[in-house]
């Protein structure tokens, strides 16, 4: 593994919204959020590796991230990259880890996590009570998980009174382009132009619920992302972020029944085949634990005070499916070329 670049933001680098990032980037983020964000592409084979990546990347990134100048209002780092599973075992030094996702084998060979490194400057940091109640909140909403539920909603694209279906997004009528654009800006204050774009991104897959008028009352999004690694092999990943109700129509689970259909959709595309689908989900909407336990996700860890939502900063539960969840669960144990 070489040495891993600390890169700006390249000049000229067009903007793109999303909520992955751009890849092999590390970047500073303001707009309230004041983090530096990325996904590093070298794949830590070994304990040599890890321990050089710790000691000059991530210590480096802390400490420039206290002491630089350009960085004061910077409070936060959020670093994502592939690790040997077996460097992770229990015991092992696990500073600056708050998340690990097990994606299993990658080109048919080894065993891989994807794993968060995060930092928070002191004043951005989150108290022992609110990291015990949201693990005391997380033990409740396992409680709700519910093998049948999640069946029963995957066997029929109608829920309740609503039509749940995927959203051609070459073909949308004004009005529907209208409902979802609105919902972007409303619920996720994403801009009209940036709206527009994850639209028009053929990356990006919404599924939406409709009542027997047509109205779109409900849309979940997932972004889709080929991570290539630096021993040439790549995994895709699939980060389903972007979900709300509209007032009226909520408290029913439709939201939980929306992003169930989209995960199933993604899992069994075989065109664009997935190898992990995982989301950062605001851990103060029960109602959204509440949805995850019901898609039976798996808990990765938690990242504190990570993400600016609702004009507060939100810690953020890590979950994921990777494709031997998404084959067994979603595609009725039958594994998929």
């Amino acid at each position: 593994m070489e040495r891993p670049g600390r890169m700006e933001r390249r000049a000229g680098r067009e903007h793109e919204p999303s909520s992955i990032g751009v890849i092999g980037v590390v970047e500073t983020q303001r707009d309230n959020v004041n983090r530096r964000k990325g996904f590093i592409t070298s794949a830590i084979e070994t304990e040599d590796q890890l321990r050089y990546f710790k000691e000059h990347f991530i210590n480096e990134e802390i400490t420039r991230l206290n002491h630089s100048p350009e960085l004061a209002d910077i409070t936060r780092l959020t670093v994502r990259v592939i690790v040997n599973a077996d460097l992770l075992s229990h015991g092992r030094d696990r500073d600056h880890i708050e998340a690990i996702i097990n994606v299993g084998s990658i080109g048919g060979r080894g065993n891989y996590a994807v794993v968060y490194f995060g930092y928070n400057k002191e004043e951005r940091e989150i108290s022992p009570e609110q990291r015990e109640d949201y693990y005391r909140r997380l033990m409740l909403t396992n409680l709700s998980r519910d093998v049948g539920n999640l069946s029963g909603i995957l066997s029929s694209n109608v829920y309740h009174s609503y039509t749940i279906s995927k959203l051609d997004t070459e073909a949308l009528t004004p009005e529907q382009r209208s409902a979802i654009e609105g919902m972007l800006r409303t619920s996720f204050k994403y801009s009209e132009e940036d709206g527009t774009r994850m639209l028009e991104d053929s990356r990006n897959t919404f599924f939406v619920a409709t009542t027997a008028t047509g109205e779109i009352v409900g849309m979940s999004m997932a972004e889709r992302r080929r991570v290539g690694l630096d021993n040439g092999e790549s995994i895709m990943i699939a980060e389903v972020t972007n979900a709300t109700v509209i007032n009226g129509h909520g408290g029913n689970g439709l939201y939980g029944a929306i992003s169930a259909h989209l995960i199933k959709h993604i899992a069994s595309d075989t065109e664009n085949r997935v190898d992990l689908v995982y989301s950062e989900s605001n851990m103060e909407r029960q109602t959204l634990l509440n949805a995850i336990a019901m898609q039976h996700r798996t808990y990765a860890g938690i990242l504190p005070n990570n993400s600016f939502v609702d004009g507060e900063l939100r810690t953020m539960m890590v979950t994921y499916l990777n494709r031997q969840e998404l084959d067994f669960l979603y595609l009725g144990g039958m594994l998929r070329p």
